[in-house]
């Protein structure tokens, strides 16, 4: 057999790529198309098909092609045959047709075996395609490491088609099917290039370390480091060292392994390599650590995750710091919980959800009981346990409402407390509409006072921002959050005049002006307060001020409470005395109403509860009803909970090392990253690390930072280094 004359016939059988499909022809054309003889325009079809999602076209097109010429004896026909089934993705049908037929000539032998590797392959019968290739070589590995075959396709008209070594195949396709040690053997001959060489060196050493022989893996890679390097491989050179380093700690050659990571450390920078240059500093840090090999593994699962969630971690660990203000604690509190909500670790979340409902309680702050209970029943959806306890938790604020006395009339008609509040709610608009300001020409009408205010404050503390007015959010307030300049200076004039010709008394108006603005910068503050702990968030880095900007942010959560004192207030700003004692009615049939669905939802929570407790309770064997166990991913959730709950009162090696098991097991990264963490802190215990790698860890995190680093390296070398 002459390789190189297999591997040219193998081009000259791949067929041209065309210029892409044509649109797909219509029922009839298809059936014309059916009935051809045509090779080449049922492949066209078959490609047509592919492109257009018809599975079933394509299927009669495979058929048609495989029954084209059933009865043949021509070995240029099957060949034919079989490439134009391999093009419609048909190898079983490729393989049927090459059955039909065995040469004995060797190029026609060479190319029969090729083509059956073609088709296994593609279908994913690796034990038929090795057989295929141990034929086409004669069972000789030299012989396959002279073989070229196709791979991939031509990507255009003038491109050639993608080959690969044939032994590279075979021992890929072995390593598939379990032969570890046949694939290993096959990797350790040479390839026609130092640098093809040496990465088969880096195979096979991954396939004799799994089957536990680690020295021979070891001495395999560092006899490939010197092929790379002689080829100014750096790259695959530092990969090679990084597979040295790693088999050396297995072997416990902690000197062998500290001098290969030397040698790592001096080729990043060499050759520029930040990230590379990084990560040998890191595992410098492990070589000095009591376990080395534990330590890099933590290291290297580490690392992604602190790339994602580190900063954000940092942040809401630094938020723990006790305060002696209690109501800077009660922010403090309520920014953690955000922080861990954003960075996704809910087991701290709801714990710290927890704490702020007992200071809300203590502090006797049932709006914030409210918003944090009810933020409680919503991080804890998933979790059975949690959602028990957020359940029980929102039950006690629940069952601590004043009791509601409706009689026997609100249990057998529940929708009376609703009528009489729609009842009220129209003898209000119709008090209002009596009340309303009337203005004078050019704006005639009637205008409703509050929103008329409110709109001229807010106006007035627009913000100008390229070329277009931004207000503050409303209240009352009828005008738009976006105005164009002009549209802001037609608006003004209006309701300036609109606000004349109302004919308010001096007093009222200066005494509207100072509360409707108040309101509009409380509106304000609140909003640029919560943009700006989204852009902390987003940045991973919270401002200094983040805990005092979270104290304001809660006052002004309060004041502007909708059903706090303020903006009933100036709800009812302007109005008669009969307008307003309509209004008192309304707000207080409000709150019988929301006291009415507090109370059914303590009866829907009371239902849950059980139900929550038939599930987490243990059933006795006889009984056992796995129907009525929870989910899998729930009962994950649960032990993750529980583990949890053991890390945090013995944050130990081994509470750590289940903790991020569990956690990695279902996604949970930020809980990850913290049992990481602990367990690094164990193997390196503070001072411990060395001074000067810490440092040069450190100057390199800055430059890779920096606006020069590019792709993970870091510029030209400056003259210091």
């Amino acid at each position: 057999m002459v390789p190189a004359l297999l591997s040219g016939s193998l081009l000259a059988a791949v067929p041209a790529v065309d210029q892409g499909p044509a649109p797909a022809r219509s029922d009839e054309a298809f059936a014309v198309l059916l009935e051809s003889t045509n090779r080449a325009e049922l492949v066209a079809g078959c490609r047509e098909s592919q492109a257009e999602g018809l599975n079933d076209r394509l299927r009669q097109l495979r058929r048609r092609l495989l029954e084209l010429h059933e009865d043949t004896g021509s070995l240029a026909v099957v060949f034919a045959d079989t490439e134009a089934l391999l093009r419609c993705k048909a190898p079983d049908a490729a393989l049927q047709v090459l059955e039909r037929i065995s040469p004995d000539r060797e190029a026609e032998r060479a190319r029969w075996l090729t083509l059956q590797w073609q088709a296994a392959s593609a279908g994913l019968d690796l034990r038929r395609a090795a057989l295929a290739l141990k034929r086409l070589s004669g069972d000789s590995a030299a012989a396959l490491n002279a073989i070229e075959l196709p791979v991939a396709e031509p990507s255009g008209p003038a491109a050639q088609p993608t080959l690969r070594s044939a032994l590279d195949l075979q021992a890929a396709q072995q390593e598939a099917m379990g032969d570890l040690t046949g694939a290993a053997a096959l990797l350790q001959k040479p390839a026609p290039t130092g640098v093809a060489t040496a990465r088969r060196r880096q195979q096979a050493a991954q396939l004799l370390a799994a089957q536990g022989d680690v020295a021979a893996a070891e001495q395999l890679v560092a006899s490939g480091i010197d092929l790379a390097a002689a080829a100014s491989a750096w790259a695959l050179s530092s990969a090679l060292l990084e597979d040295q380093r790693r088999y050396q700690l297995a072997l416990d050659d902690r000197q062998g392994a500290a001098a290969t990571n030397d040698r790592r450390i001096r080729l990043s920078r060499r050759i520029g390599d930040g990230m590379g240059e990084r990560s040998a500093l890191l595992a410098k840090l492990a070589d000095g650590s009591s376990d080395p090999a534990r330590a890099q593994q933590l290291i290297d699962r580490r690392d992604p995750l602190e790339r994602r969630r580190g900063a954000l971690l940092d942040a809401l660990l630094e938020l723990e710091v006790e305060s002696s203000d209690a109501q800077l604690a009660l922010a403090r509190l309520d920014l953690a919980a955000k922080v861990a909500m954003a960075l996704g670790h809910r087991e701290r979340a709801l714990d710290l959800i927890a704490e702020l409902e007992r200071q809300a309680r203590l502090q006797d702050l049932p709006w914030l009981r409210d918003r944090v209970n009810q933020l409680a029943l919503q991080q804890a959806l998933g979790n059975p346990q949690r959602r028990l306890e957020a359940i029980e938790q929102r039950q006690r604020e629940l069952l601590e409402d004043p009791p509601l006395q409706l009689g026997i009339t609100a249990v057998l008609d529940p929708e009376r407390p609703l009528r009489q509040l729609a009842i009220l709610e129209r003898q209000d608009q119709a008090v209002a509409r009596q009340e309303q300001r009337f203005g004078n020409d050019p704006f005639p009408g009637s205008y409703v006072l509050a929103a008329v205010l409110e709109d001229l404050a807010r106006l007035e503390q627009g913000v100008l921002d390229r070329g277009q007015w931004t207000l503050p959010p409303a209240q009352f307030g009828q005008l738009g959050r976006s105005l164009s300049a002009e549209q802001k200076v037609l608006e003004e004039e209006r309701l300036q005049t609109v606000l004349a010709s109302l004919a308010l008394e001096a007093s009222e108006l200066e005494e509207a002006q100072q509360r409707f603005g108040a309101l509009a910068r409380k509106l304000q503050q609140r909003e640029q307060l919560a943009r700006a702990l989204q852009q902390d968030l987003a940045a991973g880095q919270l401002h200094p001020d983040a805990v005092a900007r979270q104290n304001r942010w809660l006052r002004l959560e309060q004041e502007l409470d909708p059903n706090g004192a303020m903006l009933r207030d100036l709800a009812g700003f302007g109005r008669s005395a009969a307008g307003r004692d309509v209004l008192t009615r309304l707000q207080r049939q409000q709150d019988v109403v929301r006291l009415w669905d507090r109370q059914q939802e303590e009866r829907l929570l009371a239902l849950e509860r059980l139900e929550l407790l038939d599930l987490l309770a243990q059933q006795p064997q006889q009984t056992w009803d796995p129907e009525a166990r929870p989910p899998v991913a729930e009962q994950r959730a649960v032990a993750l909970t529980r583990q949890w709950r053991v890390f945090r009162r013995d944050p130990s090696l081994e509470s750590a090392l289940v903790l991020q098991q569990q956690a990695a097991a279902i996604g949970e990264e930020a809980i990850e990253l913290e049992a990481l963490r602990l367990q690094l802190a164990e193997l390196l215990p503070r001072g411990s690390a060395d001074p000067e790698t810490l440092a040069e860890l450190q100057a390199l995190e800055v430059r890779l930072r920096s606006p020069q680093a590019r792709g993970g390296h870091r510029g030209p070398s400056s003259p210091s280094r």
